[in-house]
């Protein structure tokens, strides 16, 4: 048994509960190998693991393992501190909705004869 076992089913435990897993320590077992080893990050001062660092390697454990949770696809959704911004490549009209500071600077342009 390793040492982080503890802390990996206790983090698991408190972390995944929206994955519904079948059985936590199995799941900790699993994450407890060479390979998640560089995929998991542990405080150096309080040994507490990072939970971003935590979900990527449940994501990862959902796709490659599905039957370790009852909810698998719910993994996608886990924030593993990653960008999740559109994907380059979309519409750009030219025209945004100007803010009220905006439009009240206008306004005030406007009164005074300038545009």
């Amino acid at each position: 048994m390793s040492k982080n076992l503890p802390v990996l089913e206790l983090a698991v435990t408190k972390n995944a509960t929206s994955l519904n897993p079948h059985n936590p320590r199995q799941i900790a077992k699993a994450l407890d190998t060479d390979e998640y080893e560089n995929t998991l990050f542990f405080d150096d001062d309080s040994g507490e693991l990072d939970p971003k660092s935590l979900n990527r390697a449940l994501k990862r454990l959902a796709e490659t393992d599905p039957y370790l949770f009852k909810n698998p696809e719910v993994a996608k959704d886990l924030d593993d501190g990653r960008f999740r911004g559109k994907e380059p490549g979309g519409s750009f009209s030219g025209r945004s909705t100007p803010s009220k500071e905006e439009q009240l600077k206008a306004e005030a342009l406007a009164r005074m004869g300038i545009k």
